[in-house]
């Protein structure tokens, strides 16, 4: 968590706003308040940020800078591409690679599970596919391998793929939202990707 000084502290002899007579124009090199704030908080990988103050007068102060925080803390998570077979056989293992864009200034710290969903006419299946962790860091996309595990008793079909990821820890799995648009999200929290065939399990040999 990242913390401002008492907002009223800090505006009072002119370092939020840079007044010529304040220690920030003086030693600052040009910048501001504001402008300290936003490096902190890309310093410290804040997922939670503070004024410190009346809420009105920060808010009638910054209202802009207010919504580009807001924006900015904590993580927030666009899932970039999905690889996997052209083809997926019921009760086999597949890989599975997510890679993920974090534009926020913090990975998720909590230990969130990463769930997929195939729906189609032969029924739906959910599986969990593991625990995000740290390595969702904000730049650069990161791809991470997973392994989905089959139904052998799943039918062949066209099947619509979703995934979600869920905080385990609240009374109920509470979803966690991507960076996409909100109709490509159900009820549940899953976010529908793709469509992809499912051919029935071999039968095996004797």
């Amino acid at each position: 968590m990242f913390e401002l000084e008492h907002y009223g502290s800090v505006k009072k002899p002119g370092n939020w706003e840079g007044r010529p007579e304040s220690a920030v124009a003086k030693f600052g090199k040009g910048k501001t308040g504001p402008d300290y704030f936003r490096g902190a908080l890309e310093l410290l990988h804040a997922t939670y940020i503070g004024y410190h103050g009346d809420a009105r007068e920060w808010l009638t102060d910054n209202p802009e800078l207010t919504k580009e925080l807001l924006n900015k803390c904590g993580y927030w998570l666009f899932p970039r591409s999905l690889e996997l077979p052209d083809k997926l056989e019921a009760g086999a293992t597949v890989p599975f690679i997510l890679t993920m864009e974090n534009r926020g200034v913090a990975p998720p710290y909590a230990p969130y599970e990463l769930r997929v969903k195939l729906s189609g006419a032969g029924g739906q299946v959910t599986k969990a596919l593991g625990v995000s962790g740290k390595s969702w860091l904000p730049g650069a996309p990161v791809s991470s391998r997973y392994e989905l595990s089959l139904p052998p008793d799943l039918k062949a079909g066209e099947y619509e793929l979703a995934i979600g990821l869920f905080d385990r820890s609240a009374s109920q799995d509470r979803p966690v939202e991507f960076g996409l648009k909100a109709s490509a999200r159900d009820a549940k929290g899953f976010y529908r990707l793709t469509k992809v065939p499912v051919t029935a399990a071999r039968a095996s040999g004797r």
